[in-house]
């Protein structure tokens, strides 16, 4: 499925749009830069149905869809307010492996923007990355095929069409059709008002089966609150030598009773880095 497929039309950003995009990544983080940026969105056509075709993070190219995925929407107008403290502690943490190939699990892919930062990193770093993106959303996937092609990356990426469960299994994905991000697995399989899709649910050690990988270096999970039985499946089946370097997991759908991050901390990785959205742990050597 590609983006095409789906009816949205697609074209670069005219002149003023692009000047407007310019003034939006000048906004500090702060709440007056964060009301600016709503109304700039707006003159800059994020408010309407149309992907945009821009370079992000220096060397790769996407089509964004501002309307409708709140990622997409903030590297559009705002790429600072958009998991940038992650981002920068990822840079600095490909450059510092002493390895010339690093291998980068993106799990929970979206638009794959994280997949195209590793690629644009990896370059700044020196090193070959090789990314396997599993995202089970046909939308988002198709958008994601096409930012790949876009870049001229499909030598190091794979993409997987998989949900990531605790065990082999097919499950109903709720589709968000406001916020793309936000589509979660549910455990009916349907729901009233709701669009769903059938999709394949597989265990994270899968990965090893599928791509011969000696090992993943970075593992970024981020499923709308699914991460602590993909993560329990992966440390109970998992062995010490596929546990990932490092784990960035998004926290804030964290259930007390079901932490993935205490989940985390209780099979070997430290804290390195939080906040309310997200936490980098890594493997305690």
């Amino acid at each position: 499925m590609t983006v095409e497929s789906q009816g949205i039309p697609a074209r670069k950003p005219t002149a003023f749009e692009e000047s407007v995009r310019r003034l939006g990544q000048k906004l500090p983080q702060n709440g007056f830069g964060h009301k600016l940026a709503s109304l700039l969105l707006r003159l800059a056509g994020g408010k309407k149905r149309v992907g945009f075709d821009v370079p992000v993070f220096g060397t790769q190219m996407a089509r964004l869809h501002p309307f409708d995925n709140i990622c997409e929407k903030r590297v559009y107008i705002t790429p600072q307010f958009w998991d940038l403290e992650e981002r920068e502690f990822l840079q600095r943490h490909m450059r510092s492996l002493r390895t010339d190939d690093i291998y980068f699990l993106d799990i929970g892919a979206n638009a794959g923007l994280y997949s195209l930062f590793a690629l644009a990193a990896s370059k700044e770093a020196g090193r070959q990355v090789h990314i396997i993106a599993v995202e089970p959303d046909p939308t988002m996937r198709g958008r994601m095929e096409h930012n790949v092609m876009a870049s001229d990356a499909q030598a190091y990426v794979t993409l997987l069409p998989w949900a990531i469960t605790g065990q082999a299994e097919e499950v109903t994905l709720l589709l968000n059709l406001k916020s793309r991000g936000m589509s979660h697995i549910s455990n009916a399989k349907h729901q009233q008002g709701q669009q769903s899709v059938i999709v394949e649910g597989h265990p994270l050690v899968d990965i090893f089966a599928e791509k011969n990988w000696p090992r993943i270096d970075i593992l970024k999970i981020d499923i709308e609150g699914a991460e602590y039985p993909a993560l329990e499946a992966f440390f109970r089946e998992a062995s010490p030598e596929q546990m990932p370097g490092l784990v960035l997991i998004e926290i804030s759908h964290e259930a007390e009773s079901h932490s993935a991050y205490r989940l985390c901390l209780e099979n070997g990785y430290e804290v390195a880095f939080s906040n309310n959205l997200n936490a980098v742990l890594v493997r305690k050597v």
